[in-house]
C-alpha cells in the first residue's frame, strides 16, 4: 500500500490562505507565507474593529438617550414655569 502524504492537504490551505488575500499588492496575495502574515492581521484587526463599531454604538445610544432626557426636564421646568 503506498504511503499517504500531507501535499494535497497543504496545497487547500494554501489555497484557502490565498484566496482570502485576493485583492492585495504584490507579494501579498501570490506567496503563501507573505499573504498568511497578512491575512493573520487582517482577521485581528476586523475582530478589533467589530468591537469597536458595537462599543461606539453603545456610546452614540447612551448621548441619544441623555439628550432627550435633558428635553424632557427642560420641557417640565418650562410647564411649571407657565402654570
Amino acid at each position: 500500500m503506498a504511503r499517504i502524504k500531507g501535499g494535497l492537504n497543504a496545497k487547500k490551505k494554501h489555497n484557502r490562505t490565498l484566496k482570502l488575500a485576493k485583492g492585495y499588492r504584490g507579494a501579498r496575495s501570490k506567496q503563501y507565507r507573505v499573504a498568511k502574515q497578512s491575512v493573520m492581521r487582517a482577521l485581528a484587526s476586523s475582530y478589533a474593529g467589530r468591537k469597536q463599531k458595537r462599543e461606539s454604538k453603545k456610546k452614540q445610544k447612551r448621548n441619544r438617550r441623555q439628550r432627550t432626557q435633558a428635553k424632557s426636564v427642560k420641557k417640565h421646568l418650562l410647564l411649571l414655569r407657565l402654570s
